[in-house]
């Protein structure tokens, strides 16, 4: 996984991951679903949620954040750090933590 250093405001931002075991091999996750969530502070409404498109077969979960959810989420502010996770639902309905950490989105000055 490529970690999201920034987010810019108005573009579109692809991650992509692949859950695997100790080995490295992709685990196949048929049946599963996966959500990524930015947040201004843990206890926060969601500022932006997105389903993944799953690879089921190859253990592959690819979030894209559309450019049309992050153009307002700043307000007047030019930049500001929020929170982003992200869960994996396997189908017997076990979640498992992908990932939870900072971001800074950062208004786009072409946009």
């Amino acid at each position: 996984m490529k970690p999201l250093k920034d987010i810019l405001t108005s573009t579109t931002h692809t991650l992509k991951l692949t859950y695997t075991d100790d080995a490295d091999a992709p685990i196949d996750i048929t049946g599963a679903s996966a959500k990524l969530v930015l947040k201004r502070s843990v206890h926060a409404a969601e500022v932006i949620a997105v389903d993944a498109t799953i690879d089921a077969l190859n253990g592959g979960i690819e979030f894209k954040i559309p450019a049309t959810a992050t153009a307002d989420v700043l307000g007047e502010h030019d930049s500001e750090k929020f929170i982003i996770g992200a869960v994996l639902t396997l189908a017997s309905a076990e979640k498992i933590p992908l990932f939870q950490t900072t971001v800074n989105v950062v208004a786009s000055v072409v946009a």
